[in-house]
C-alpha cells in the first residue's frame, strides 16, 4: 500500500518535450466529419505513456496510477489514450496529452477523508417532532366507527 506521507503531498503532473521517451504519439485516420479529407490525413491521435520507466513517480505513485487507472493501462504495462474530436492533428495533439495531465493528477491527488458530524439538538428534535406527527395522524386512523355511538 501506498505511504501515507507521499500520498499527501500536492502532485503536478505535466507532458513537456524532456518527456518524449517516455511518451509514444502517433496518428492514424480519424473517424467523423471531413468530407474527402478525412480519408488522406491522420488526424487522431494516440498516446502510449510508460508510468513505469518515468523517474518522477515513485514506488507508490506507480503503485497508486496501477489501482486508479488500471482500465486505461494495456498488456504492454503502458497508457493508452487517443483522442480524434477535432480534424485538426495539433489540437488533438493538445488534447490527448491534457487528458493524460488531468488522468494522473487526479489519480495521484490523495483522496480527502470523510469528517464524521453529529446531528445538532435542533435537527433531533424537528425529526422527532415529524415522527409524532405522523405517529398521531396513523392513531387518528384507528378511531371512530361510521357513526354509530354504542
Amino acid at each position: 500500500m501506498p505511504n501515507v506521507e507521499s500520498a499527501n503531498r500536492p502532485r503536478v503532473f505535466d507532458v513537456s518535450e524532456k518527456d518524449k521517451p517516455y511518451v509514444e504519439l502517433a496518428f492514424a485516420r480519424s473517424g467523423g466529419p471531413g468530407g474527402q479529407n478525412v480519408n488522406k490525413v491522420n488526424s487522431k491521435a494516440r498516446l502510449k505513456f510508460d508510468f513505469e520507466c518515468y523517474p518522477d513517480f515513485t514506488e507508490d505513485d506507480k503503485v497508486v496510477i496501477r489501482l486508479k487507472l488500471a482500465n486505461y493501462i494495456k498488456a504492454d504495462g503502458k497508457i493508452h489514450l487517443d483522442n480524434q474530436t477535432t480534424r485538426d492533428q495539433g489540437q488533438n495533439k493538445a488534447a490527448v496529452l491534457a487528458r493524460l495531465n488531468n488522468l494522473i493528477n487526479s489519480a495521484l491527488t490523495p483522496e480527502k477523508e470523510r469528517v464524521a458530524t453529529t446531528r445538532t439538538e435542533g435537527s433531533k428534535k424537528r425529526r422527532l417532532l415529524e415522527k409524532q406527527k405522523i405517529g398521531d395522524k396513523k392513531r387518528q386512523r384507528g378511531r371512530g366507527g361510521f357513526g354509530l355511538d354504542d
